[in-house]
């Protein structure tokens, strides 16, 4: 075999693995939203008493930051300590939102959380609740 071709193959395998690293990094790169509760743009007959992300890393929950909104652009005070930001063995990798009690209308949750491997991820979770039941 010739120094040509066994210099090729070595390029094409090193290239090879270098994209599949990357490719895996990507992956877990940012902490995402995996699941909600409420869903996002859901249409609620109750308002909710709390708001459960999930997310498919673990978070840094010390660092959290959520902001709660009208459809207006009002800002909703959360209570003190409004962020669960306990760890415990069965929910590093979710936030738990506390809300005071909410009117009908349309709500927007901003959020950014950081993952424990350091990037940080924004966003918006928006719900609806309901003026009166639908049928």
């Amino acid at each position: 075999m010739s120094n040509t071709i066994l210099y090729g193959c070595c390029r094409q395998g090193i290239a090879i693995l270098l994209f599949y690293w990357m490719g895996i990094a990507l992956v877990y790169a940012h902490a995402v939203v995996i699941e909600s509760t409420p869903k996002n743009g859901a249409i609620l007959l109750q308002p909710p008493q709390e708001i459960i992300l999930h997310f498919n890393a673990k978070i840094e929950k010390t660092l959290a930051k959520v902001s709660l909104k009208t459809s207006d652009g009002k800002m909703v005070l959360l209570p003190n300590e409004a962020i669960n930001k306990r760890d415990t063995a069965e929910t590093p990798d979710y936030l738990i939102i506390q809300l005071p009690l909410l009117e009908p209308g349309t709500y927007l949750l901003q959020y950014k959380v950081l993952a424990i491997d350091g990037h940080a991820t924004l966003g918006e979770l928006r719900f609806t609740i309901s003026e009166r039941a639908l049928p």
